[in-house]
């Protein structure tokens, strides 16, 4: 390893974890890798982030609420709240004492271009017609906000003795909320490959490949079952003539497919395990 002070350093196996936002070690793979297993033109494809076109606003409030308005769904259960290119995610933290309330503004036809200075969370919840969500809002005082970022899907993501974990493996959006699970998936199956009493040095080159095809084809699956299930909570809404006051006669029906649909998208959720992998 060459760092850029001019320090060096040797390794038997090379993990790389320094998240989405970070290309480093994405770009330093890339780098290396043979024309035979990669287009040496595509590293720049492979390497940088752009912006989704989402941004997102977390607050954190105390449960108060329930003094104010002791019959607020917030208080009882995980809500998701769907609309035109919004929805806001809430749901208790800290023994109940706390809600998390997460608000994801979304449009499509910004993804890819350069991210821009945003109007505040209040005004979009402001604008919501959810009476929940204004409830919120009138206890907010304070609030993050970061824009969603995206690599292009990797083909690959080890060669000889180097491996991508994690985020710098398969970024993917937070709808899921399965980021960190993958990551820890990840390192569960890597490390269990890797403390083998039978693994030599010479082995790992085959170690860290039966790493990718175990973990590589499930972490995908879940980053495009996300990015879907951000598409049907916020885009689906944004169809035209869909929920824009037009009179379809059936709209009520269409919501609860809809509904339907979104709730299968979580149904992967508890099935499997790393160990079964």
């Amino acid at each position: 390893l060459h760092f850029a002070d001019d320090s060096t350093a040797n390794t038997d196996v090379l993990v790389g974890a320094d998240g989405i936002r970070f290309r480093a070690v994405r770009k330093a793979l890339f780098e290396i890798i043979g024309p035979g297993l990669m287009d040496p033109t595509k590293t720049r494809h492979y390497s940088y982030l752009s912006w989704s076109g989402t941004l997102v606003y977390r607050t954190i409030l105390p449960v108060k609420l329930s003094k104010i308005y002791p019959n607020d769904v917030t208080l009882k259960d995980f809500m998701l709240f769907c609309g035109k290119g919004k929805q806001v995610v809430s749901f208790l933290l800290a023994q109940g004492t706390h809600i998390n309330v997460v608000a994801f503004v979304s449009d499509e036809r910004k993804a890819g271009t350069p991210f821009e200075k945003a109007v505040e969370f209040h005004m979009y919840l402001l604008k919501s017609s959810t009476g929940h969500i204004r409830t919120s809002n009138r206890l907010c005082r304070k609030s993050s906000r970061w824009a969603l970022h995206a690599v292009n899907e990797l083909s690959l993501i080890t060669y000889n003795r180097v491996a991508l974990i994690s985020d710098t493996s398969h970024p993917m959006t937070p709808h899921f909320g399965a980021g960190a699970g993958q990551s820890t998936e990840d390192a569960f199956v890597l490390g269990r490959l890797l403390a083998r009493p039978l693994i030599t040095l010479s082995d790992v080159p085959a170690a860290l490949k039966a790493y990718q095809n175990v973990r590589l084809p499930f972490a995908r699956f879940k980053a495009r079952g996300s990015e879907r299930t951000g598409n049907m909570n916020m885009l689906q809404f944004c169809l035209p003539g869909y929920y824009d006051g037009t009179d379809r006669g059936n709209m009520r029906e269409e919501t609860e497919i809809l509904k339907e649909n979104i709730i299968d998208q979580w149904g992967w959720k508890g099935e499997g395990s790393a160990v079964s992998e």
